[in-house]
């Protein structure tokens, strides 16, 4: 039985911003991906407007959320727009384990670890736009706390009196499930009562730009002609937060938290890669397998999107090796980001939607089977990431209450 469990749970994503919401679009295998309204803030700063025209931006945008009903006025009109996902997905993830106010552990008892592959993408355009153009004196002071990458989890810690450990964590394509694995360090070690774990990122146009330039794009992404030449393949980005609260087992059975679901393995580990590639899909595949004691018992595999190949072989290579070691059907795959466009942290979104198919008991309809979950059966959320970054996370379903 796994020692450290999830008690609450935080979502902004294309899928919506409540549990409702993205467990029917983890249902349906929604297609959420979509065009950027006209009028949407964040057309502006990008690199090179003629390579995705402002009328043609398909993605995983987050455009349904309201930040202003979960923070304090006077604080959103400082925050960035990764802050005011983050803080939100931390908010309802804090009610949600009945830790909102002065509930459960003391405030230094209960600390932060947030994955971001890029941080404050718009903003630091922006920024160096201008410093760029004018000169060092042009920089402006007002802005550049928001442009380090540990900001969005400072500004969380300030919005609900967290002080205990505050971490930020950035793994490449990883960067969220790495985030899960320091929390989960953070409780072993003792350091905290409570840890709210996540993952952060948004969508910029220069991103868009760049995994343009570099061929990365799904063609129907942008109109473009220029872009659709360039563009063999077939990731469609998005952006989005989720936060999870991890505490130990008996903390959480003493103060009678709801447990969603427990993690039976957070880890994070390296294979031999270039800078920009992600490894062999063999080595990749053997770290999957090994982080669960009893293979046979991975029930659901939650998988990346089918945009990059080395990944997708190793997620291939994995299945075949389960399927042989279950004694009815391999395990199900399902493949979320597809449906709410694929970033950095979104890790974990991918393991806060685990613990939804978890708590529940039954496969999603998206992967072709709605069999019962078993307590103590696995779902293994793949993290994998450039430059050989490897950070599985196993939950495990929960027993009865």
């Amino acid at each position: 039985m796994s020692e450290i469990v999830v008690t609450g749970l935080g979502f902004v994503s294309a899928w919506g911003c409540d549990e409702a919401s993205v467990l029917a679009a983890l249902e349906g295998g929604t297609d959420a991906c979509r065009r950027l309204p006209a009028d949407d803030p964040r057309r502006l700063g990008r690199v090179d407007p003629a390579l995705v025209p402002d009328t043609d931006l398909r993605a995983g945008w987050v455009t349904d959320f309201a930040p202003s009903l979960a923070i304090d006025p006077g604080r959103l009109r400082r925050m960035d727009f990764v802050s005011r996902m983050l803080v939100t997905a931390c908010g309802a993830a804090l009610a949600d384990a009945g830790l909102s106010g002065d509930a459960g552990p003391p405030r230094n008892r209960v600390g932060l670890a947030i994955g971001s592959r890029l941080g404050n993408q718009r903003e630091t355009a922006a920024y160096l736009d201008r410093v760029l153009e004018r000169g060092g004196g042009a920089g402006q002071p007002f802005l550049f706390p928001n442009l380090v990458l540990n900001a969005a989890a400072g500004q969380a810690a300030i919005e609900f009196s967290l002080s205990g450990p505050c971490l930020a964590v950035s793994l490449a394509e990883a960067s969220g499930e790495a985030a899960l694995a320091a929390a989960c360090g953070m409780l072993a070690t003792g350091r905290c009562d409570a840890v709210v774990a996540g993952g952060v990122d948004e969508l910029s146009l220069p991103l868009i730009d760049l995994l343009a330039m570099q061929g990365l794009l799904a063609p129907d992404v942008a109109a473009s002609n220029r872009v659709r030449k360039r563009s063999t393949g077939r990731l469609v980005p998005g952006e989005g937060a989720a936060c999870l609260v991890l505490e130990r087992r008996p903390d959480a059975l003493q103060r009678q938290a709801p447990v969603r679901a427990g993690i039976a393995s957070a880890t994070t580990h390296g294979v031999p890669a270039a800078p920009w590639d992600f490894g062999r899909a063999d080595a990749i595949a053997r770290i999957f397998a090994a982080c669960a004691d009893s293979p046979e018992s991975i029930a659901l595999v939650i998988a990346g999107p089918r945009a990059l190949a080395t990944r997708c072989r190793a997620e291939r290579l994995l299945l075949e090796q389960l399927a042989t070691q279950r004694r009815a059907a391999g395990p199900a795959l399902v493949r979320p980001r597809e449906g709410y466009g694929d970033f950095g942290a979104c890790g974990a979104l991918d393991t806060a939607l685990a613990c939804l198919v978890a708590a529940r008991g039954r496969l999603p309809a998206a992967c072709g089977r709605s069999d019962p979950l078993v307590p103590g059966e696995h779902i293994l959320v793949t993290g994998c990431g450039r430059a050989g970054s490897v950070a599985p996370v196993l939950i495990e379903v929960p027993g009865p209450a």
